[in-house]
């Protein structure tokens, strides 16, 4: 209800999903979404089933065949974690290889599934490295890279006021309670998933 009546309103409508589900839809269902977004902590298989369960990568995969066979653009949602971060052009490399036209890069928040393996949440020391490695790819490879959460702008800003001059680049996604919702496994539906 809430897609038809954002449609209606002309709206543009995306999804972030976690890709359990998304092969089983109806394709015009998901042909109505302007882009989905899957989201995953690797694209190594073991790792990536241990952080969302057993048989996830293969659902992971499942999901992309489907988008590229209807043609529904299509990126990734990239969590930061201990197990990633030192290795962040790996898995944007990886990103590139499955179709994605975009990457989003966000810390893992110890809300929901974070809760049980919150000693995977990344240092600041492990942000900034994880930052830089991922700049360094955009510039060198002029992929759309986006970086999520108000760290990641204060992390730049800090670090670009400190050199004397303003940054202009990637764009950082920041808060988005104003232009997007989420829709908790409970059904409920909330502004920002942090302020569970």
């Amino acid at each position: 209800k809430l897609i038809v009546k954002a449609l209606f309103n002309r709206f543009k409508v995306g999804v972030s999903t976690n890709s359990w589900f998304v092969a089983n839809y109806d394709p015009n269902i998901l042909r109505l979404f302007s882009y989905i977004q899957l989201s995953v902590e690797s694209f190594n298989p073991k790792i990536s089933d241990e952080y969302r369960g057993d048989g996830f990568f293969y659902k992971l995969k499942s999901a992309v065949k489907c988008l590229k066979n209807i043609e529904v653009p299509f990126g990734f949602n990239i969590t930061l974690t201990t197990d990633n971060c030192t290795r962040i052009e790996e898995e944007i490399n990886a990103a590139c290889e499955m179709g994605a036209n975009q990457v989003t890069l966000s810390r893992m928040v110890p809300l929901g599934a974070g809760v049980r393996i919150i000693e995977k949440c990344i240092s600041k020391q492990e942000l900034e490295f994880a930052m830089n490695r991922a700049l360094h790819y955009l510039v060198k490879n002029k992929f759309k890279i986006e970086f999520n959460d108000g760290l990641w702008f204060a992390y730049c800003k800090s670090v670009f006021d400190e050199k004397g001059f303003s940054y202009k680049g990637p764009s950082f996604g920041g808060c988005t309670a104003d232009r997007h919702i989420s829709i908790l496994p409970s059904g409920d539906v909330m502004t920002c998933r942090r302020l569970d």
